[in-house]
């Protein structure tokens, strides 16, 4: 998308806008993080805040800048409940007029139809009901139902499961030859997924092997002196 200009004048209206945003979630308790704050003697430099929220449509996920972008991680649940958005991918945006973000009345306008479709889907701040599970239960119900259910706010807990190890070892054997620098960030960045998330992982990288014997058949046939 092509960068937003703004004026010394908009700028300050720009700055109004990004604090009445952030005023419209966190009056439904969705407080956002401040990722790179506003600099009001800098014109059209950087700024956002993100976060994250429930609906009842699930989970989803926020960035404020001058406009307003959003994510449903469960679209299907959204279609019919807010003004149109992407029901593929989920993504929901608010654009905003370069041209007047520094009018109230337009801003006025703005937020009215951003807080008419947040009341809409009840968007309320994010917060998990913890609760154990068996890795024996897991296989009582496909594995894409329990990731639903966490983006619907259950953090599933799986008794005797170690997630860190697990991780690594998904890792491990699907990065195989890669530096270890490269497996080291990998398995930072799986580790840090919910225990069902990465179970899920370990599923997956269990039926690639299955489905792709010959790779790894290959893969690991012992090699002649000298090669």
């Amino acid at each position: 998308m092509k960068e937003r200009r703004h004026s010394k004048k908009s700028w300050k209206g720009v700055e109004k806008f990004f604090d009445r945003v952030l005023a419209a979630y966190a009056a439904r308790g969705i407080n956002l993080e401040i990722t790179t704050p506003f600099n009001k003697n800098e014109v059209g430099s950087r700024f956002g805040a993100e976060g994250e929220a429930m609906t009842d449509a699930g989970r989803i996920t926020i960035s404020v800048h001058d406009w307003v972008h959003m994510c449903f991680d469960l679209p299907k649940a959204a279609v019919g409940k807010v003004n149109p958005f992407n029901e593929h991918s989920g993504k929901w945006n608010f654009y905003t007029d370069s041209h007047a973000i520094d009018n109230p009345d337009w801003q006025d306008d703005f937020l009215r139809d951003l807080e008419w479709n947040l009341d809409k889907i009840n968007a309320r701040r994010w917060e998990v009901t913890p609760k154990h599970i068996t890795v024996e239960e897991i296989a009582t119900r496909p594995i894409e139902d329990w990731i639903v259910d966490e983006k619907m706010g259950t953090l599933y807990i799986i008794d005797g499961f170690d997630r860190g190890a697990t991780a690594r070892s998904v890792i491990e054997e699907s990065n195989k030859g890669q530096k270890e620098s490269m497996i080291a960030m990998h398995t930072s960045w799986l580790s840090r997924k919910s225990d069902i998330e990465v179970y899920q992982a370990k599923l997956s990288w269990e039926k690639y092997k299955t489905d792709h014997p010959h790779e790894f058949a290959e893969r690991d046939e012992p090699r002649a002196l000298g090669m």
